[in-house]
Formats: structure tokens, sequence, C-alpha cells
């Protein structure tokens, strides 16, 4: 599955159990990244083993789409067994990233944090 949008892509492997993100999203508001949030959950339900979320080619993300991530994190905590979880990949370089991937461990401390 793939979302093409202005300046984005997100898109999901599913042999590697990975959903990327690249570019500038900056959509208006939570409803406007529903697409982006079915992806990620469908995602995480068809994996046995979890999702890796890597956002290391994701340059910018507006409070409207951390919002989107936060909310997965939610989601896949509330349905996860031992055996799923979510790794997120993200980029030193990208300051966002390193600010605002860190508070999904908040969410949910089985959230794994690799950053390059």
């Amino acid at each position: 599955m793939e979302i093409i949008g202005e300046g984005y892509k997100v898109f999901h492997l599913a042999e590697e159990n990975t959903v990327k993100m690249e570019g500038s999203i900056r959509l208006r508001d939570t409803q406007a990244y529903q697409d982006i949030s079915d992806l990620l959950q469908k995602a995480f339900d068809e994996s046995d083993q979890g999702v890796v979320l890597d956002v290391r080619g994701l340059e910018f993300l507006n409070s409207s789409g951390i919002n989107t991530i936060s909310k997965f994190v939610l989601y896949a905590r509330k349905i996860a067994d031992t055996s799923r979880k979510i790794k997120c990949i993200g980029s030193e370089s990208v300051y966002w990233q390193k600010k605002s991937l860190q508070n999904l461990q908040k969410l949910w401390k089985e959230v794994e944090l690799d950053f390059f």
C-alpha cells in the first residue's frame, strides 16, 4: 500500500514489516491524516511481529501528523501481545524527530527507538 501526496510519500513494505515516511507532510488536521492512520494500523494488524516505522526520510511532520503517530502507538499498545512491538527509526540530523519520537516511549514503554 502506498500514499503519495504533494511533497511526501508513505508506503508499507509488508515483507519487511516496515512503514516508510518520506518528504514533508503538512496536512491540515488529524482528519486529513486518516489514510496514513489506516495504513499504520493495517500494517500493525497484519504483522505477527509488529511494525518498523522508518521516518529517516521525513524532513517535516506537523503537529497533526505527530498526533496521528501518537494515536497509532496508543492503538498498538491496546491490542499488542508480547510478540508485537513498534520500532521507530529516525535520523539524528533531523531535530524534530529526536524530540518528538522520544515522547512515543512515554505513551508505550515497549516502543523501541533507533537514531542514525
